[in-house]
């Protein structure tokens, strides 16, 4: 008998502290039908010390997060109508910036009492992100990076797991010359990528320490970025878009060990970045001047230097071929004929370089180093012809360098 009086007496007890849950929640209902959300939070945040962790607390949980969604919406009204008012607009970002921080705790307390909610606090949540996301991207169409980034970053407070807003207030930041922070938020966006890479973030971090001459952070993540492998789910345009950003890539890396002195890797990578961009003028340019540059250095054997020689004249002949005016690899073409000792090759590529640069004193010294070189190859018994035509060459190139001021 006792112990059945016991029972009961807990049974009348739960059902009491289950009801007094009820009229919490009931009683917040009727506030917040009558829109006093003021009164409506207070009765829940006064119960919430009587209500049992559950399902009855998740409800009051997710009725606080319901009204701070509420009072997000009020504060966004506000920011519309304040549109023209710098200092009410920070306000007002700011304000938000807490209520979303308010809304955050409440909805992730609620799932950690009982999930039954857990889909409409998704549906609240997606579309907090959603207006705040679209928000953002019509003025960062329009270059208007600050209005963007604010956007981007209400979007990314109310959903830190979806990586979008991240990188664009990045690539906003980089327009802004505010590369440190863009790589900050950069960094944020890979942490939250999942299963699908982002390369278009990590070519961005790349490419900033690339503009920074930070070749070797470079390095590291061009790297990352030729490591990323397609996947049969991304869909063509991903594909493409993937192949394209790793080409461009090994070509940055190339100059980046280039200019690191690392001279068989950047061979290796030139050579790998022009298979996939044989018509890529900058890249045909460094990698040849990275040959002539060995092959005319004395530490290079005999036989290296030829090759080296041989595989300048082709990059920069490739050079040529895209672009017919580029003067600086003619100028490079006719240094490395001449170090070929193809004198006669050596004069048509620096008068060519000279037509368009004509100022370049380098180039009439190395042009004149050509005539007289075919003079000296000619020998006693060489065309007689020949030798005075070069020798009047000879003449018109030196009165031609005086009248410029060249010695």
């Amino acid at each position: 008998m006792k112990k059945t009086a016991l029972i009961l007496i807990a049974l009348l007890m739960a059902a009491l502290v289950i009801g007094c849950g009820n009229q919490v929640i009931r009683s917040a209902e009727i506030y917040m039908q009558q829109n006093d959300l003021i009164k409506a939070r207070e009765v829940i945040n006064q119960g919430l010390p009587t209500l049992q962790p559950g399902k009855t607390r998740a409800e009051a949980y997710y009725f606080l997060a319901k009204m701070s969604n509420d009072e997000i919406t009020t504060i966004n009204a506000r920011a519309k109508r304040d549109s023209a008012d710098v200092a009410k607009q920070k306000e007002h970002f700011d304000s938000r910036l807490r209520t979303i921080n308010q809304f955050n705790i409440e909805a992730d307390s609620s799932m950690k009492n009982d999930n039954s909610f857990k889909g409409r606090i998704d549906t609240l949540r997606t579309n907090l992100w959603i207006e705040y996301f679209n928000a953002g991207v019509a003025p960062f169409n329009d270059h208007k990076w600050s209005n963007a980034i604010q956007a981007f970053r209400l979007a990314w407070y109310v959903d830190s797991t979806k990586n979008d807003p991240a990188r664009l207030i990045g690539e906003a930041l980089l327009q802004m010359e505010r590369g440190e922070e863009a790589v900050g938020w950069f960094t944020r966006a890979i942490k939250m990528e999942g299963s699908t890479p982002d390369f278009v973030s990590r070519m961005d971090i790349a490419n900033f320490y690339y503009s920074k001459e930070k070749w070797e952070d470079a390095i590291g993540y061009f790297n990352q970025v030729i490591a990323i492998q397609a996947s049969d789910k991304d869909d063509q345009q991903r594909q493409k878009m993937i192949k394209t950003v790793q080409s461009q890539a090994v070509a940055n890396k190339a100059i980046c060990l280039d200019q690191l002195n690392r001279t068989e890797e950047a061979t290796r990578a030139y050579e790998t970045a022009l298979k996939a961009q044989p018509d890529n003028a900058v890249l045909w340019f460094n990698y040849g001047k990275r040959q002539f540059e060995v092959g005319v250095d004395d530490k290079t054997a005999k036989d290296e230097k030829t090759k080296r020689l041989l595989d300048a004249e082709k990059s920069f002949k490739e050079v040529i071929r895209i672009d017919a005016n580029d003067a600086d690899a003619m100028y490079l073409l006719g240094l490395t004929t001449f170090a070929l000792e193809q004198y006669e090759d050596a004069e048509k590529w620096l008068r060519q370089s000279l037509k368009i640069k004509p100022d370049n004193k380098a180039a009439w010294m190395n042009l004149t180093g050509a005539v007289g070189n075919q003079i000296v190859a000619l020998g006693d018994k060489g065309n007689e012809a020949k030798r005075k035509e070069l020798l009047r060459k000879l003449e018109e190139l030196t009165a031609e360098k005086k009248k410029l001021g060249i010695e």
